[in-house]
């Protein structure tokens, strides 16, 4: 049995940040965790406006 790898996605838009984590383990991924969406409050077209908000 391989080592399982933990990987994580994150998205970060101008409406809503949202992430992923899953296990890799041959070549099997599992989902163990799914953020909610939580809105973007700093980011517009892309742009980071505010890094503190």
């Amino acid at each position: 049995m391989a080592k399982e790898k933990i990987i994580t996605g994150i998205d970060v838009g101008s409406t809503k940040i949202s992430t992923t984590v899953a296990a890799v383990s041959d070549n099997k991924v599992s989902v163990i965790g799914v953020s909610g969406n939580v809105i973007s409050k700093g980011i517009k077209k892309g742009n980071v406006i505010d890094i503190d908000a």
